[in-house]
């Protein structure tokens, strides 16, 4: 039951039960990939009651108390008594150190269910602001000290070394060891595009020549026609004629020069990784936003192996070129997965669909068809 105080309903959580969501919020923190892309760093708050203004997709407006318990330069983590769609506008007022009352705006960035009455729920803020007139200094100073073995070892996602010099990948990967970044090395061409056709990766490192004749420029526009969209970071020798601050070729998103240093290197990969913005290009595992996904997952699993075998028969159409095959189990994906609680992968599959319509051609739209087939393989459920 909610509790309403004059026009604000009330968060229904005595002590007891607020330290025992603290708690499952953080064995959520730990559990959750990819924490290196997180453009700002989130400090811990000590369970806060604040009031916030919802205002839902449909029109309505809510004010209620939220428990907030993390704050970056740029969003605000807290807990619900209910689901907030994404992209739901909210302004939370918050307590200053001086006493002051300061309201910040946003929209929400994710939900997820905690328990049954309560979601985490993270809000990305329309400005930034600053953590230090919110948070004790103590408690920004320990954080901040944060161990840079930890930080590294924070550092997770696949990556696609394309290299032709054995020495110069076992280097990458001495280079790497000290983070959890899970290396594939491919030596030449054909590897790498049989890797990509096949496999998911969260960036690919590639060096400026392969084989003494093979550049960059020539190989790298491949890489992207086979529909990897994520980042592609480029080794470039001091003898190249390339200017590391003009365009970069080959569709490349960065360049680190040889002899490779380790401290850079790691930083240009964090980077790479934190600004990447396709979805659909990433190793992390996709799990259904459905409103209590968590009372459904025999039907959200039996869901998935529906489209699993669907994927094998785009497969066959991509190998036959068969256009309606495709386009008819394109189009039975996309018409279930937003219902499911999977909108990455009706969109996969409706980018599909337009390509296949322009080109009327399976080959044409390989890139297109194999980013969903990448897509379909990522789909999971959570705590299985």
């Amino acid at each position: 039951m909610k509790h309403n105080v004059g026009n604000a309903m009330v968060f229904p959580a005595n002590a007891q039960v607020r330290h025992h969501l603290m708690e499952m919020l953080g064995d959520r923190a730990r559990s959750v990939p990819n924490k290196e892309k997180r453009e700002h760093f989130r400090y811990p708050l000590p369970s806060i009651i604040e009031k916030a203004e919802i205002q839902h997709p449909g029109g309505s407006k809510v004010h209620a108390e939220v428990l907030v318990y993390n704050l970056s330069s740029g969003g605000i983590g807290f807990v619900y008594t209910g689901y907030l769609h994404r992209s739901t506008e909210i302004t939370i007022t918050l307590h200053t150190l001086r006493g002051e009352l300061r309201e910040l705006s946003g929209k929400v960035a994710w939900c997820a269910l905690l328990t049954r009455q309560f979601h985490a729920v993270g809000m990305q803020c329309d400005e930034k602001s600053d953590p230090r007139d919110y948070i004790e200094p103590s408690i920004i100073a320990v954080h901040n000290v944060e161990d840079e073995s930890a930080r590294r070892k924070a550092l997770r996602g696949r990556v696609l070394l394309v290299e032709d010099d054995k020495m110069e990948a076992n280097l990458v990967k001495m280079l790497l060891s000290d983070t959890s970044l899970r290396v594939d090395v491919a030596s030449d061409t054909g590897e790498a595009l049989d890797c990509l056709r096949t496999e998911s990766f969260d960036i690919v490192l590639a060096d400026s020549v392969l084989h003494r004749d093979t550049r960059v420029d020539q190989y790298v526009p491949r890489m992207r026609d086979e529909g990897f969209t994520g980042p592609i970071v480029l080794f470039l020798q001091q003898r190249d004629n390339i200017d590391p601050n003009g365009s970069l070729p080959g569709a490349c998103t960065d360049v680190v020069a040889k002899p490779l240093n380790q401290d850079e290197l790691i930083a240009v990969i964090e980077r790479a990784l934190r600004h990447s913005h396709d979805p659909t290009c990433s190793t992390d595992l996709i799990y259904s936003t459905m409103k209590d996904a968590l009372k459904f997952t025999s039907w959200i699993a039996e869901y998935i192996e529906v489209v699993r075998k669907k994927a094998k028969l785009i497969e066959e159409a991509l190998r036959s070129e068969n256009v309606e095959l495709a386009m008819d189990e394109c189009s039975a994906i996309c018409a279930t997965g937003v219902s499911y609680g999977f909108e990455i992968l009706s969109e996969a599959a409706q980018e599909t669909i337009t390509a296949l319509k322009s080109s009327a051609s399976c080959t044409e739209s390989a890139a297109e068809i194999r980013k969903l087939l990448r897509v379909i393989k990522r789909l999971s459920i959570q705590g299985y």
